[in-house]
């Protein structure tokens, strides 16, 4: 049996001397706690406390992090049992060449549930040194609870928690406030967070200084965080880790090999976050309006505008869509000749080209039925600003583009109901077909209006498609309004129902 990752097995000499993975150092336990993080998911473990354990093993943050996890049981406890270790590989290419990489990272000093043990929770406000607070609590997560209130043990969303250890910070240590920089995947996600602790404070009649002291002594800071992080591998690829490694760690987790951290800020936020003198992928700038943009018109962008014609087309995963000369040429084409000349950004191409590479990760697995999660939400954020800002530039409309909201229609085509889930089909092979399930709010919507469709009637097609065009309540905008939006579509629509997707892609260039 292997031993368990934990402290003992971390400082023995014969662990202080390997050279196959970043070592933690004896001195790391004794670091002062700076950092309060709200989550323990693989994000933020593959991410911010990377971040802040490669900075501290080139004496530079110098801090470790108190983890608060909302739930009752699991990782926190796992934390804690490790004495806050866990290893990280992480895999990629590097010069063309497949790598991994493994740290033992010791930047978690403890973890405290804030179900079970809220008063601890409250009592990090007293601890002096604490001086930035990080969040990922999901895009759920950072939302306003009408339902809490200042006395209940804890409040349940994040916002309200934040609110009860902030005004205890304020009653104890009103001359030190915080740096609070949340990373859940919400546009303003700091201005919105600061937003809703002020509400608390309002709506729990709380003392008339301490708006004013969140205002004065506290900096929210919009942020964006980019790292495909799979999280905990496989049963089997687990097995075969801790044989390499020669220990067992409950907490073994994967990452891509590319990272970005965009911190909205100026020099105190720069002080705050000293640990990005440690690590280049961290960036502060006074707007990181760009980095966003390019993150997420090209590498979600794309994602949303091919998942379905790869998945139509038989693919499971962004790997084998990556490895098919077909669909990967269509993603190229969709990125260079379309997302990109769109922007107005600096570096789109390269950062472009480092997404492709990252589609090509040989070690991730990513599901594209995952990724058709909220096709048409997904859509309007991210897709349609493309569509608009390319017709601005050059006045028609992107095919490939178009293309792909085509294929989105298909894919969404619902054909039974299970239960609440809808499904649809996808042919495997000859005469055999294959259901999936179609998470999607507007799944209902789709299925209903495609009812009344003969897919195979072109001005029926048309018709159906306008009927989508102009629901501003989905879209927030008319899309019949763009000339040759609705027969575009329709018409692309046709090719791939009466060809099927990957005919349909042959025949693109000729459009």
């Amino acid at each position: 049996m292997l031993p368990r990752l934990n402290k003992d097995l971390v400082l023995s000499p014969s662990f202080q001397a390997r050279t196959d993975i970043a070592v933690t150092k004896p001195d790391y336990f004794n670091l002062p706690e700076k950092v309060l993080q709200f989550g323990s998911g693989v994000l933020l473990r593959a991410f911010t406390d990377f971040f802040i354990d490669k900075a501290n093993r080139n004496g530079v943050f110098n801090g470790r992090i108190i983890v608060i996890q909302s739930t009752e049981k699991g990782k926190g406890d796992a934390l804690n049992e490790q004495h806050g270790l866990y290893t990280l590989c992480e895999q990629g290419l590097e010069n063309g060449a497949a790598i991994e990489r493994y740290s033992v990272l010791a930047s978690v000093s403890r973890a405290i549930s804030a179900s079970d043990d809220w008063d601890t929770v409250l009592d990090c406000a007293k601890i002096p040194t604490l001086s930035l607070i990080v969040s990922n609590t999901t895009e759920v997560g950072l939302a306003y609870d009408e339902k809490d209130r200042f006395e209940m043990n804890p409040p349940k969303s994040f916002p309200a928690k934040l609110t009860r250890v902030l005004f205890e910070r304020f009653k104890l240590m009103p001359e030190k406030g915080f740096v609070i920089v949340p990373t859940e995947l919400v546009e303003n996600n700091g201005d919105k967070l600061r937003e809703f602790v002020l509400r608390y404070a309002r709506e729990w009649n709380l003392d008339d200084n301490f708006a004013a002291w969140i205002e004065r002594e506290n900096q929210f800071c919009n942020s964006l965080v980019d790292r495909i992080v799979p999280g905990k591998p496989d049963a089997a690829a687990r097995i075969e880790m801790e044989k390499k490694l020669g220990y067992d760690d409950e907490l073994l987790i994967c990452a891509e090999l590319y990272s970005l951290w965009a911190i909205e800020g100026d020099e105190r936020i720069e002080q705050a976050c000293s640990f990005a003198q440690a690590n280049p992928s961290v960036i502060i700038a006074k707007n990181i309006t760009p980095y966003r943009e390019r993150k997420l018109r090209i590498l979600n962008g794309s994602h949303t505008i091919s998942v379905a014609v790869a998945f139509l087309a038989g693919k499971n995963t962004v790997l084998e869509m990556m490895s098919d000369s077909l669909t990967s040429a269509f993603v190229e084409r969709v990125v260079y000749d379309e997302i990109v000349p769109s922007l107005d950004v600096d570096h789109a191409k390269e950062f472009a080209a480092d997404v492709l590479n990252r589609f090509r990760n040989p070690f991730l697995r990513h599901k594209l039925l995952d990724i058709t999660f909220q096709s048409t939400s997904k859509f309007k954020t991210r897709v349609l600003p493309i569509i608009r800002k390319h017709y601005e530039k050059f006045g028609r409309l992107p095919s490939r583009i178009l293309f792909g909201f085509a294929a989105y229609l298909w894919f969404s085509r619902g054909i039974e109901r299970v239960g609440a889930t809808i499904y649809g089909l996808r042919p495997t092979g000859e005469k055999v077909k294959e259901s999936y399930p179609i998470q999607d709010d507007f799944a209902e919507r789709l299925f209903q209006q495609w009812r009344f469709v003969n897919p195979y009637d072109m001005n029926d097609l048309i018709r159906f498609v306008k009927a989508i065009a102009v629901s501003q309540d989905i879209w927030g905008m008319n899309l019949d309004g763009y000339p040759d939006f609705t027969i575009g579509v329709a018409r692309r629509l046709n090719d791939i129902i009466q060809k099927g997707i990957v005919k349909a892609m042959q025949t693109l260039d000729g459009d």
